[in-house]
């Protein structure tokens, strides 16, 4: 151990005496770390990182594809078809983010909040009563959203807060389970917090509040569908035990004919392991070239650096020589 720190103490005494050769060195590797930091950091959440709830793989988002450029949400009634007419998932729920008390679009997200005498605007999502059953979410502070919560028309009055914003708001406070607040008026009561880890299932969109769903989800024009498969089926075999349900939806779907052919032509299944994001298909491709193109710029730092280390290991030839003269081990 005292040779070790006798070396590490060498060590340091050389690049102190060499700090030109030390910068380069440094400044050469903290760019190509630097880059490939910067950018995965960027990619994770996009492309790699699973959605912290059981069992990741089994979900899949359920939705339409046409022949043009079609979105990952369904109609409302969708919701229902799929979730009473299938066999091949174990349970389906439906979200939107939440905007008015009636929210008509998906990207709409800011709601308005009371508590405290204090009026402020927070990210919301609506959710059918088995949002957290169907992840597999456990509560952190009190319970969850259930299905008794969507059987009202209107759904019960009652709020989930996700932990960041249970923390901030309500200083990480247990009492804060229980309490009543105004959102857009109307007063809703705190009956739980999620983990802190679980931040919902659109990349990108952290909700500081779950709602839920009534059973009229007319006024709702775009729900994103995730399912979860059965043990043991896949998502082929999900695709075709799902396509009579799929031409129910068609049916059932209030568009023109013209917008069905464009729109509804087949029923697509996406891996929702990772979440829902517009992005990851857009960028999925260019995102792998990204991070290979700063692999490689990593890859040249470390060999310019090994380079360096072999001239100035050449330049000490005549001291590496007199070291093993006086009895230094070929490791040393």
């Amino acid at each position: 151990m005292g040779a070790l720190w006798q070396d590490v103490r060498f060590g340091l005494r050389m690049l102190a005496k060499n700090s030109g050769f030390t910068a380069v060195a440094v400044l050469t590797l903290a760019l190509g770390i630097g880059a490939n930091a910067a950018i995965f950091s960027i990619l994770d959440p996009l492309l790699l990182r699973k959605l912290p709830v059981q069992n990741p793989d089994e979900l899949v988002l359920v939705h339409a594809a046409g022949t043009i450029d079609s979105e990952d949400y369904s109609e409302p009634y969708a919701y229902f078809v799929y979730r009473d007419n299938n066999s091949v998932f174990s349970g389906v729920m439906a979200s939107a983010n939440a905007n008015t008390p009636r929210p008509t679009r998906v990207g709409q997200t800011s709601i308005s909040v009371t508590q405290g005498g204090q009026t402020t605007a927070i990210d919301g999502r609506m959710v059918s009563g088995n949002y957290f059953t169907v992840l597999g979410v456990r509560p952190f502070r009190g319970r969850l959203l259930m299905e008794s919560d969507s059987q009202s028309a209107n759904g019960n009055p009652v709020a989930v807060l996700s932990f960041d914003y249970w923390r901030s708001a309500f200083n990480g406070e247990d009492a804060a389970v229980g309490k009543t607040i105004l959102i857009h008026d109307s007063p809703i009561t705190i009956v739980g917090v999620t983990p802190p880890d679980f931040f919902g299932v659109q990349v990108g969109s952290i909700p500081a509040v779950y709602l839920p769903f009534g059973t009229d989800f007319k006024n709702y024009t775009s729900l994103h569908i995730i399912g979860r498969l059965k043990h043991g089926v896949s998502r082929a075999q999900a695709q075709t035990g799902l396509e009579p349900v799929f031409k129910q939806v068609v049916a059932a779907s209030s568009l023109p004919e013209i917008e069905k052919q464009q729109d509804m032509s087949r029923l697509n299944l996406i891996s929702a392991a990772r979440g829902i994001s517009e992005l990851s298909g857009e960028y999925s491709l260019p995102g792998k070239i990204l991070m290979l193109v700063v692999g490689l710029v990593l890859l040249i730092a470390c060999s310019n650096v090994a380079g360096l280390l072999f001239a100035r290991g050449a330049a000490r030839r005549k001291e590496i020589t007199v070291r093993l003269a006086l009895g230094a081990g070929g490791r040393r």
